[in-house]
């Protein structure tokens, strides 16, 4: 199955309940990430020699295909 198999109402109700799992996922582990690799990563770095120094965050949120058949599934329910 790909995105191209899911009708405009279907990937709009994707677009939407996947918007809120990923802002509900750094909700939930935002200060913990923040602690063990931003805080940690400014410990290592002698602010008096490279104050112009960029500090770069990633942040990755991953989902099971499952998750998106499981979304798609209650639209289509709904539909019926």
């Amino acid at each position: 199955m790909r995105i191209c198999d899911f009708s405009k109402k279907e990937q709009e109700v994707l677009r939407r309940e996947l918007t809120e799992r990923i802002k509900d996922l750094i909700y939930m582990n935002l200060e913990e990430k923040v602690d063990n690799d931003i805080i940690k990563g400014l410990s290592k770095i002698d602010f008096r020699s490279s104050g112009t120094d960029e500090l770069e965050i990633k942040y990755a949120c991953k989902f099971i295909f499952n998750d998106i058949l499981q979304i798609v599934g209650r639209v289509r329910r709904k539909i019926k």
